[in-house]
């Protein structure tokens, strides 16, 4: 594979006025700076191209993030809320899942670390309070055993 992209590179490099037209031959052992410069030109490219893409395909996937607030309990048993959430975001979330044992924090200011949940996902169990905002918990680290 890489003797052929360097055949479509030499045959691209030498005629830099028609790049599309791949039928010239080149000489292999006379490599001009124009080649060179074509060559770079085509690397970087193909580089960028490929960053933005990785990038793009990064955004789609939801990502873990972590949010501070109050942990409370839910109506129904062993269910969880975080109230009076920080920032700008969601002042609620609803707790779908957690690997960690929320009930000694109840009360508490807790950070919470886990995946967003679509809330079409979340509201399907009736045991999940609602709220604007629902998380699959990873992780909590408690900040303090009192809440405001």
């Amino acid at each position: 594979m890489d003797g052929f992209l360097v055949i479509i590179w030499d045959q691209l490099a030498c005629d830099r006025e028609r790049v599309y037209a791949l039928s010239c031959r080149v000489n292999p052992g006379n490599s001009s700076s124009e080649e060179v410069y074509m060559k770079s030109l085509i690397v970087a490219v193909l580089v960028a191209a490929f960053a933005f893409t990785l990038s793009a395909q990064e955004k789609k996937a939801p990502g873990e993030h972590s949010m501070t607030g109050c942990l409370q309990k839910g109506s129904a048993p062993n269910s969880y809320m975080l109230d009076n959430v920080e920032g700008n975001g969601p002042k609620t979330i609803g707790v779908v899942s957690s690997a960690a044992n929320l009930a000694p924090h109840v009360g508490h200011k807790i950070e919470v670390t886990g995946v967003a949940v679509p809330a079409t996902e979340a509201e399907t169990d009736k045991s999940v309070p609602k709220a604007p905002h629902y998380m699959k918990l990873s992780g909590i680290k408690m900040v303090s055993t009192t809440c405001p």
